[in-house]
């Protein structure tokens, strides 16, 4: 029987923290430093889906690496058979100080709530339960760490579905002058 270390880059290790794996070669990471790739993988999948992501993740092409980039930024990489088909990208919302909407918010200082940047996953896989596997790691990680709170934009109908028991604070109807309707939305973890 193979180890099951030989079953994963164990040279990657150095890069994550595997939060997460089973024998059917799915494992859920916590990215420490993004290698080049998984960054042409990850660019690649956003550039050929642009019509169904959001418009949050299409900023993550521009400048990957900064996106994914512990421990400013919480990035969490779902993979099967050594393959990114998922991620999380989030920040703790004081980080984003330049954004004076984020000051506003309840939470504000107390160091407990997290901006979701980003939540994507490759469509042949979305049916699947590696979505529901990826939150549930991810959000089981921020929890263990003392966070309370995620929060975020999302189009439309998306977060309830992404975070089901969210609740939506706020509408913009004119989400950066695309024609979509988003909302802000936050959940407790």
């Amino acid at each position: 029987m193979e180890n099951i270390d030989t079953l994963f880059r164990t040279k990657k290790n150095n890069f994550v923290e595997i939060l997460a794996k089973n024998e059917d070669n799915f494992q859920v990471e916590l990215v420490k430093e993004l290698d080049v790739d998984d960054e042409n993988k990850i660019n690649n999948f956003l550039n050929n889906n642009r019509d169904r992501i959001s418009p949050n993740s299409l900023l993550i092409t521009k400048s990957i690496k900064r996106y994914f980039s512990y421990p400013k930024t919480l990035s969490f990489l779902a993979r099967l058979n050594n393959e990114p088909i998922a991620f999380i990208v989030g920040m703790e919302i004081e980080k984003l100080s330049e954004k004076n909407l984020f000051q506003k918010e309840i939470n504000w200082g107390k160091g407990n709530t997290i901006y979701i940047f980003s939540h994507e996953i490759k469509l042949k896989y979305s049916q699947r339960k590696y979505k529901n596997i990826l939150n549930k790691i991810a959000l089981n990680w921020l929890l263990k760490k003392g966070y309370e709170y995620i929060c975020g934009y999302e189009k439309k109908g998306k977060a309830e579905q992404i975070f089901p028991g969210c609740v939506i604070i706020k509408r913009v109807e004119n989400w950066k002058n695309s024609g979509e309707i988003y909302e802000y939305f936050k959940f407790s973890l």
